[in-house]
């Protein structure tokens, strides 16, 4: 199940001649796009979620740019997310060097053992190094007085070096369940 509308948004040029890729279809992202003359964008959060609906304000500019240039949108969340082979939660997985991934939490992350025994102190120092991750507005440790939105959270609880590291991003954190 997902939230987003994934495939393709909008329907633009037949052939394809440039790929342009984002996490987001902004306004901003679609006019770069337009400037490489890019004509098939691919986003990780499109522009509809749950249903289409009305195309007013900015969705409306955004689409406009995408007409006038026939710009393909293509919107893949969830399954890019769960992709074993593209996956930014695998991918971290592996930048971790995790051993025997699997899909987790609903297949919006994954989950593997820990065969190097990095400490949780030594993932919360990796984290912190990463550009755009490590930014001190992003980390949180589990504290039930304040939001965790947008954050990276740390459940600093169990074994210092842990046997296996669950890995979800983005929403997916609504789907963390109690794993062995």
């Amino acid at each position: 199940a997902d939230s987003s509308l994934n495939g393709l948004q909008i329907e633009g040029a037949q052939e394809v001649h440039k790929i342009a890729v984002a996490v987001d279809a902004s306004l901003d992202f679609v006019l770069a796009a337009r400037s490489i003359q890019a004509n098939f964008v691919i986003v990780h959060h499109g522009l509809f979620w749950q249903e289409v609906r009305s195309i007013t304000g900015p969705l409306k500019e955004i689409a406009e740019q995408c007409f006038a240039a026939n710009i393909n949108l293509f919107a893949a969340h969830l399954p890019l997310d769960a992709s074993p082979k593209y996956g930014n939660n695998f991918g971290l997985a592996r930048s971790f060097s995790l051993e025997n991934l699997n899909p987790a939490f609903e297949h919006r992350g994954c989950i593997g053992d820990n065969l190097f025994k990095l400490s949780l102190t030594e993932f919360e120092k990796r984290l912190e190094l990463m550009p755009n991750i490590g930014d001190p507005a992003n980390l949180a440790k589990l504290d039930f007085g304040h939001s965790t939105a947008n954050r990276i959270l740390t459940l600093p609880f169990g074994p210092s070096i842990p046997r296996r590291v669950g890995i979800v991003s983005g929403a997916g954190v609504d789907a963390l369940t109690a794993y062995e």
